[in-house]
């Protein structure tokens, strides 16, 4: 029944929702792999009532409530998250907040030594957040 759901999502055979590299499914899920999409769900839900995500679909501001939509749909997987939280550096959000979201999806960042060290730009900070933030996602299982 959950491979059934699962093409009819459009995944399955060379579904979309599938990490890159990932290649086409050869067949059936298996139950391990059904029991890890079933934990990563899981988790995934368990973070929608964190008080920063909350904060951002309660927000006033359209691009906060797109940045909590953006979330949701990623079931926390690296590949979204990353490209979510590179666009928020991109749109210039501040650091603090880019932060907030990556330690929902991925875990505590100790910005403390970056923030009371340097004296740098905004637009420094960005680009090192986006830096982190690949590192951080790409050594992410």
């Amino acid at each position: 029944q959950l491979d059934t759901k699962t093409k009819k999502r459009g995944g399955g055979a060379g579904g979309q929702d599938q990490e890159p590299g990932a290649g086409p499914r050869a067949g059936p899920m298996s139950l391990d792999e059904a029991l890890a999409h079933l934990q990563q769900s899981q988790a995934h839900l368990d973070t929608l009532g964190h008080a920063f995500v909350l904060s951002l679909k309660d927000s006033q501001q359209e691009q906060l409530r797109g940045y909590s939509r953006a979330y949701d749909l990623s079931r926390s997987e690296r590949s979204k998250v990353h490209r979510l939280a590179v666009a928020m550096a991109t749109d210039g959000q501040p650091l603090r907040r880019i932060a907030e979201l990556l330690a929902v999806a991925v875990g505590p960042l100790d910005l403390s030594a970056l923030e009371n060290n340097f004296s740098l730009r905004d637009t420094d900070l960005q680009l090192l957040l986006l830096y982190r933030t690949q590192a951080v996602l790409k050594d992410r299982p």
